[in-house]
Formats: C-alpha cells, structure tokens, sequence
C-alpha cells in the first residue's frame, strides 16, 4: 500500500518600525510572505506466517510482520529568512531528505480452553530506524527495539533497546555487529476490586444508610520495576537506575479515602519518596491532608474548602513546593 502526501505552509506578516526592528536592519511596513515544503511516501504491507506446534491444546500460533518505508523530502525555503524567523513564520534554513524503516511482528495463539476456542496476544515485537541523505556521517539513526507482552494476567512487561550501528571508534557502518546503547526494563501489576462487605456507617450518617448494601468498599494496589542502563561505548562507563514503586488506595469509610506511594531504589537500598494523601468527605467540604517523610518536598500539606467554592478555604503547610503540587 502507498500513501503519497504533499504538504505546503505559507504565512504573510508584515513588520511595524520599531526600535529592534531598525537595529536588527529588518524590512518594515510591507506584506512579506514565508513558506515551507513537505513531500512524503510511504509503504507497508503485512505478511501472515502460521505454525502448528504438535502441543496438546494447542490449535496454532500466527506471525504477522508489517515492514514499512517512508521517505520524507523538504527543500530549503529562505524567503525572507530574517523577517520570518524576527516573527515566529514558517521557514526551513537547511534542505532535510530522510528514510525511515520499521518493521512490526505481531504473535498471537489460538488455544482450546474446554470445548471454547480462545485467542491470546503473546508478544508484539517492533524494530525501526532512519537514514539521513544530508548528514556528512553516522547517516544511519540508532537502531530501536521494542517487546511488549500483557499475555500473563495482570501482568504488563515491556522491553525497550537501542543499538548503535557504527564502530564507536573508527566510525565504520558495522550493522552486524552493533553495540548496545541503552536497554529499559519495565514490569507492572495491579490488583483492584470492592470487598465483599458494606462500608461501614458513621455514627449520625443517614445518608449513607439510604445507599443500601449495594456500596463496597474500593481498593487498588499496583506494583511495578524499572531498570534502565545507559552506556558509553567508548568508555564503557554505564549509567543505571533501579526502582522499584508501589502504591495503594483504600476507602476506611464511605468518606474517608487513603492513598499511598513509595518508591524504593535497589541500587542505593533506600526509599528515594514517600507520600500518604488522606480525603474526608465533609458533605458540603472537603478536607486533605498530605505527608511526604523525605526527599526534597519533605512536609505536609492540610486544605478544607467549600466543594462549590474551592477557593473559599483554610490551609496550612509546611513543604516547600506547596503551591506548585496542591494547587
């Protein structure tokens, strides 16, 4: 399949005499026009490959790979360069020629659960890089890999790697052979539901005795790990980070919400944040309350306000960055 696109952008201003304008020596009291120029084409396709592993259970597992190419070409457009760059128009200073190639996998099984027939994504694996027709050297971007996978229940993992292409030393195209740049590792779990009990009532709280057992008690729990490794090829110096984060939220009460989160680095051994968030329902207010125990917004933070008129509130804080996180 191929997608041609022509792509044109022209703006008109003019410039008013002022000071900078005289001193930087730009054309005044004139219409003035800039353009830029795009072209583009690009190609895909997929092809389906099927295998039938003799696994009992097991009705076949299905490849689709989608190879793509784009090539993207923008002449050189200085019309007026000063004048449209003194106002923010459109202009392209250097002539841009590119050539982008992905390549997309897609795994995906059919299996027999009972007398059912059930379908499972294993895994979407994705390559892509660029050539660069205008650059003297390293012509050839990094080379990105990514893996996904969510087929293990409640659990997401994602890979990502980039390679680099060229002999870090002398230079030299040397795709066989490519030395990884940096590599990132990231899993998730989440856990959420409603217990199987009534909130429970507050002394004086009619409403909540109108709602009926139909109200449950909320909560979530996620837990997830990052590892990521950047590396100089040269001097083979690596720069990494490995957290681990986790946070849960809970109702103790139709009107009493908690949420906590911490994040824990493996290399250090410490917790890097800390945060506990409290909300009581006030009927017509709202109360927060907010702690960190550490770090650099080290504090707490305590606001009750009208619901209908946030800004009608009292509030006290002892954290530096207050206005900028509890607005």
């Amino acid at each position: 399949m191929l997608n041609p696109s022509v792509r044109y952008t022209e703006s008109w201003f003019m410039i008013f005499p002022t000071d900078v304008s005289r001193e930087k020596g730009l054309t005044a009291n004139k219409f003035l026009r800039s353009y830029t120029t795009s072209m583009a084409m690009s190609a895909r396709t997929t092809l389906y490959g099927y295998f039938f592993p003799p696994i009992p259970g097991l009705l076949g597992i299905r490849h689709s790979a989608t190879p793509s190419l784009s090539y993207q070409y923008s002449p050189k457009s200085d019309l007026n360069e000063d004048e449209a760059g003194y106002v923010g128009a459109s202009i392209s200073r250097t002539e841009s020629k590119t050539l982008s190639v992905s390549l997309s996998n897609v795994f995906q099984m059919k299996y027999k659960s009972g007398e059912t027939e059930k379908k499972l994504d294993l895994f979407n694996l994705s390559t892509s890089t660029n050539y660069n027709f205008k650059k003297d050297t390293r012509k050839w971007a990094m080379l990105s890999t990514s893996l996904r996978t969510t087929s293990i229940p409640r659990l997401s993992i994602q890979l990502s790697m980039t390679h680099d292409l060229y002999n870090p030393v002398t230079l030299d195209f040397d795709p066989l052979r490519a030395r990884l740049k940096s590599i990132s590792l990231s899993t998730s779990t989440s856990l959420n539901g409603k217990r199987g009990s009534v909130l429970p009532v507050e002394p004086g709280d009619r409403s909540a005795r109108r709602i009926g057992s139909s109200m449950r008690k909320p909560w979530r729990v996620s837990i997830g790990h990052r590892y990521t490794e950047n590396r100089d090829l040269i001097s083979g110096a690596k720069s990494i980070t490995h957290w681990i984060t986790s946070s849960a939220s809970f109702n103790l009460t139709r009107n009493w919400q908690i949420d906590i989160s911490q994040n824990y680095d493996i290399r250090r051994k410490t917790f890097v944040s800390r945060s506990i968030n409290i909300v009581r329902d006030l009927h017509c207010w709202e109360a927060h309350f907010s702690w960190i125990p550490n770090g650099s917004l080290k504090g707490y933070y305590f606001k009750i306000f009208v619901k209908q008129i946030p800004d009608i509130k009292i509030e006290k804080s002892k954290s530096p960055l207050r206005g900028t996180l509890f607005n």
